[in-house]
């Protein structure tokens, strides 16, 4: 079964492939996003097949079978949850989402009648659509932030002056994101995961330097950017382990409110340099030696 989801008023369409594997008894889901990426691999993580369609549901990554008894079978012939998701991705086959099965009116808890399927299936439709409509506008809105944001252009969201610049702004793997220890806490709670993505920021001002770790969780934007900050200053390190102050900048920018996502991780960057101008011009006021490098500017 194929079809295609277009964004209202926009050339962008997603076109969508369910195939059902009968040796298996489940369906598999194939999606590919026709925008141009224009070269940016920094954005383009964000609108991947596996981006938009992963986590619809709650934990829903696809990356394991729905179907119990397919979990048997597959051992009986030596293979794994990897392996599986090697052989359907060699075939361009997809993911079994779990919303895959709903739509198709397959439950695996209990059996079900024609009509009870049908029903399930009726039942699916509405709100996945919608769902997968809000993740396709809030996704692009984000890619095109990225984009910006990889070439150092920013739209300022904020009505404070920001004397910090960013400087840099890249994607990063899990694993490089994971080995710095300020990330660990998050990691440990769960709140990211290798299903994420992830990028640093480098925000300076004068001698100050400013890295910002930032994961984008796969069921955004029911869930915010998180924000992990670790700044370089006078010979010193500072991180929410540390210091009670970058400790609260972060608690301010990972529960910012805002009546829109459209430009969230804009007004998340811009409240990251607006408190670290806020933190510096504090510092360097209250403890300076006369040279002071960042004499207040702002009102606090």
């Amino acid at each position: 079964v194929h079809f295609l989801l277009a964004m209202k008023d926009k050339e962008e369409v997603l076109s969508i492939t369910l195939n059902y594997l009968p040796s298996l008894g489940f369906v598999t889901v194939y999606g590919k996003f026709n925008v141009e990426s224009n070269g940016s691999i920094v954005a383009g993580d964000v609108i991947t097949q596996d981006r938009i369609l992963c986590s619809i549901y709650e934990n829903d990554h696809g990356n394991e079978s729905p179907n119990p008894k397919s979990i048997y079978q597959l051992q009986r012939v030596q293979l794994n949850a990897n392996d599986l998701r090697r052989i359907l991705e060699e075939k361009k086959l997809g993911k079994p989402f779990n919303w895959a099965q709903r739509l198709c009116g397959i439950s695996f808890s209990s059996h079900l009648s024609p009509a009870q399927s049908m029903r399930l299936c009726e039942e699916t439709v509405p709100d996945l659509i919608r769902q997968i409509r809000n993740r396709l506008k809030a996704r692009m809105q984000l890619y095109n932030q990225i984009k910006s944001l990889e070439i150092g252009k920013m739209l300022n969201v904020s009505s404070m002056r920001i004397s910090c610049v960013l400087q840099l702004f890249v994607s990063l793997s899990f694993n490089e994101y994971s080995i710095e220890n300020c990330n660990k806490r998050f990691i440990d709670q769960d709140l990211t995961t290798e299903n994420d993505n992830f990028y640093r920021a480098i925000i300076t001002r004068g001698t100050a330097k400013l890295e910002t770790y930032i994961c984008i969780p796969t069921d955004f934007p029911t869930e915010f950017p998180i924000f992990t900050l670790n700044l370089c200053w006078n010979d010193n390190k500072f991180n929410a382990d540390n210091s009670p102050h970058i400790r609260e900048i972060e608690q301010l920018v990972n529960s910012i409110e805002v009546e829109s996502v459209d430009k969230i991780l804009t007004q998340q960057l811009q409240c990251t340099m607006t408190s670290l101008d806020i933190f510096l011009e504090t510092e360097s006021t209250q403890h300076g030696d006369g040279n002071n490098e960042f004499p207040q500017e702002k009102n606090f």
